[in-house]
């Protein structure tokens, strides 16, 4: 039986999306500011694979993991990407390329009988890509592991909106509504700060190193929050009327809804508070 061990490194560099074969005005339809140079921190996840050895209790000693990895993030920390590393001067450093060329570099390094299981790239705080299992945004939240077909990358994005609700079942009366949802079912409502996290799954455009325009998928989704944002979701929202206004349906709304416009939707997952989360993924 194997068992998944993740090691964290950090990084920070700069670049530019540009495709020289490509006239200005097409890179500027296309990659929009990101044309210009810019630059990240990055969270890099390099997660591995493998029976716990009977005598050490170890899956691998994490000196021996640094000693793979480290150099490879020396390589790429405080560097221009798209200048300073040979790979990225004929592949564009989008997120997506950074997991892969990450992904490529650390497989050829692991010895027999340790797997490479996943490497998740998070640029910032909101946008990641990875390859092999499903990601997690960073390490203060909780990780739900799901394995991805080989070559396939996800691409996922976190989103910000705030609403309220009170959750009750308009055929019960006070004591029943009361006695299942406690005080949330309150009828003055409460409210949350939520976290929506989007992934994409697919094959990465070898022009453009993108599985997916961000720009295209922020329209998207934020088309649907519009629809929930600051709202009371059982008095505002139509979806809600029959509904009772749970995270569970919140989240089954969002999936019919972003399902209509994404269609390489791979998975939600939705943050209540740090302490409640519900998710979705395709199987």
């Amino acid at each position: 039986m194997n068992v998944l061990l993740t090691r964290r490194f950090r990084f920070s560099a700069s670049h530019r999306y540009w495709v020289p074969a490509w006239s200005e005005e097409k890179n500027l339809q296309v990659f929009g500011p990101t044309t210009r140079d810019h630059g990240h921190n990055y969270t890099v996840f390099v997660t591995l694979s493998g029976p716990v050895d009977p005598v050490t209790g170890m899956v691998v000693n994490l000196s021996d993991v640094r000693r793979w990895v480290d150099p490879i993030i020396e390589e790429l920390d405080h560097r221009r990407l798209d200048r300073d590393i040979p790979f990225f001067r004929d592949h564009l450093p989008t997120t997506e390329n950074i997991a892969r060329y990450l992904w490529d570099r650390i497989a050829s390094l692991l010895p027999e009988g340790l797997q490479l299981a996943g490497v998740r790239v998070v640029e910032g705080e909101d946008l990641m890509a990875s390859v092999g299992v499903a990601p997690f945004m960073d390490s203060a939240r909780f990780s739900f592991e799901r394995p991805l077909q080989p070559g396939v990358m996800m691409l996922g994005r976190r989103y910000r909106f705030s609403a309220s609700h009170a959750m009750r079942v308009k055929e019960w009366d006070e004591e029943k509504n009361l006695q299942v949802y406690g005080k949330c079912s309150r009828p003055g409502g409460h409210g949350h700060d939520y976290i929506l996290e989007v992934y994409i799954a697919g094959e990465v455009d070898p022009e453009t190193g993108q599985l997916e325009d961000v720009r295209n998928l922020d329209q998207a989704v934020q088309r649907v929050l519009e629809m929930v944002d600051h709202r009371r979701l059982d008095q505002d929202v139509p979806y809600f009327r029959d509904r009772v206004a749970s995270s569970e349906n919140l989240l089954l709304f969002f999936y019919g809804e972003l399902s209509k416009t994404l269609s390489h939707l791979a998975g939600l997952r939705l943050w209540e508070t740090e302490n409640n989360v519900v998710e979705l993924w395709n199987r």
